[in-house]
């Protein structure tokens, strides 16, 4: 009874992968609650740099974009672009219906009435699931059993600003994904694990290509952290080829990056924009951490328990995961503090995104690891639904309505003090916004009329899929830790 037995074998390979059924859940929820259309002149340039790579053949804008000013060459990183490569060749049925450049100054139709887009925007709510499903196999790897790793898992992703850049066209969740990658692969390494060699590589050339910045600080970090005598350290046997391979992944992303510029703008160090790190230090940390418009723990409250979630990591003799998990962080802020825009139109702090799930496995840390504690675990959920419900107010009305009020963040300039409003808090101006005419920012329900409520099945039966896998990955996960302490330690 072949027949029988490959789906049996599908079943018991669920069961015993609970990570892939936390991946589908995500990804099916994400799905439901897209929007199916363009937040950014970024996210249109990335996209349409991965159309003219694979239709045209090239790398400039011919005809020209027009938004505000003539854009004939692209300066945005390549990385994304790269990867929406499949999805935009999937959707290529579409294109005799997308509407082309024009001459017009601003021309929404490119944001909002592209078929191609649409069809091909499923690439960051796969980013975001399989970004949360990596935090669910690292937290088991800091010690957490299976069901608290699940819910960790969802808590960081659905509780902070991952949801909504999973919903939007920004490289952020990119960066997120790569970033925990390279730190995933680390944490193998010192665990004495199996670790396959060119994923270091790959992982840290493409990191740079996404962002040049985010990819050379983790690269810096991650060599750093190979050298560090913490705890019971001792050299482990990747640890040389792991190293190879982060100079090896830098070399190659800053290469092609280099060649990249040479072929866009005539120079290998033009990147096509011009950095500006004329902000101070001191109000962009603060901006960017307590600020109402931008700070990271109005966004994601659980940020609050990482700080503890070190301390008691440290007991428990995880130092190098300490380390690779906190020198990130610190790293970030100062650098994009400088940086003189803490973000402009977007929402909350778009440029410390990459460090919520490693904020985040700090904070989970006090739950998993303190079980007499009941007070964690309580402080722990209300935290952690606080920002669930300060994240799904981007459903309830396009950021652009909100944005060109608060959007400004430009150290120097009246829009940088005005984040510091309490108004600037997104989850309240997009409520005060939102319109029951026009409905919620859902693709879905915003095809009701045009499907007869067919794409409201789509929607309810997505939301169905999703909850049921996240269920599924719950009720097969036991309380058996993955890893109660480093492999090697006493």
């Amino acid at each position: 009874m072949p027949r029988l037995v490959r789906p049996a074998r599908l079943i018991d390979w669920l069961d015993r992968s609970p990570v892939v059924l936390v991946s589908v859940g995500l990804f099916s929820i994400f799905l439901a609650f897209m929007s199916g259309h363009l937040y950014s002149i970024d996210g249109l340039q990335y996209f349409r740099v991965a159309e003219g790579i694979i239709f045209d053949r090239t790398l400039f804008f011919d005809p020209p974009l027009t938004w505000g000013v003539v854009i004939a060459r692209p300066v945005t990183p390549i990385g994304f672009s790269l990867v929406q490569i499949p999805a935009v060749l999937l959707a290529s049925w579409a294109r005799p219906l997308q509407p082309p450049f024009t001459a017009a100054t601003y021309d929404w139709s490119l944001f909002y009435g592209d078929p191609v887009y649409t069809l091909s925007s499923w690439v960051n709510p796969l980013l975001v699931a399989l970004t949360g499903a990596l935090t669910f196999r690292t937290a088991g790897h800091l010690g957490a059993p299976r069901r608290p790793a699940i819910l960790i898992a969802i808590a960081i992703v659905l509780g902070s600003p991952l949801f909504f850049y999973a919903r939007a066209d920004f490289a952020q969740p990119l960066a997120t994904f790569l970033m925990l990658g390279i730190i995933a692969l680390l944490i193998d390494g010192f665990q004495r694990r199996r670790v396959w060699p060119g994923l270091m590589t790959g992982a840290v050339a493409l990191a740079i290509l996404t962002r040049q910045a985010d990819g050379l600080m983790i690269a810096v970090v991650a060599l750093f952290v190979l050298c560090l005598p913490l705890g019971d350290w001792r050299p482990f046997r990747d640890a040389r080829r792991l190293g190879s391979e982060v100079v090896l992944g830098v070399l190659v992303g800053m290469a092609a990056t280099l060649v990249l510029d040479v072929i866009r703008f005539g120079s290998p160090l033009n990147f096509g924009y011009s950095p500006d790190f004329s902000g101070s230090i001191k109000w962009g940390m603060i901006g960017e951490l307590v600020s109402p418009g931008r700070g990271l723990l109005w966004y994601f409250p659980l940020l609050a328990l990482a700080p503890f979630g070190v301390w008691v990591l440290w007991r428990r003799g995880f130092r190098h995961e300490i380390a690779i998990l906190v020198l990130p962080v610190i790293a970030y802020l100062p650098v994009y503090a400088k940086y003189a825009a803490l973000g402009a139109w977007d929402w909350g702090p778009r440029y410390l995104v990459p460090l919520v799930p490693l904020l985040g496995l700090l904070a989970g840390s006090v739950v998993w690891s303190q079980r007499r504690w009941p007070v964690s675990v309580l402080l722990f959920g209300t935290l952690g639904i606080a920002g669930a419900l300060a994240n799904v107010a981007h459903l309830a009305v396009n950021p652009f309505s909100f944005w060109p009020t608060y959007g400004d963040s430009v150290f120097g300039t009246p829009g940088f003090w005005r984040q510091f409003e309490f108004g600037a808090y997104a989850p309240i101006g997009m409520w005060q916004l939102y319109n029951p005419v026009s409905g919620p920012d859902i693709m879905w329900l915003h095809l009701a009329g045009s499907t007869h409520r067919l794409s409201i099945v789509v929607f309810l039966l997505l939301l169905v899929v999703g909850i049921a896998a996240l269920v599924w990955a719950w009720k097969r996960s036991g309380l058996v830790s993955v890893i109660l302490k480093p492999q090697g330690s006493e």
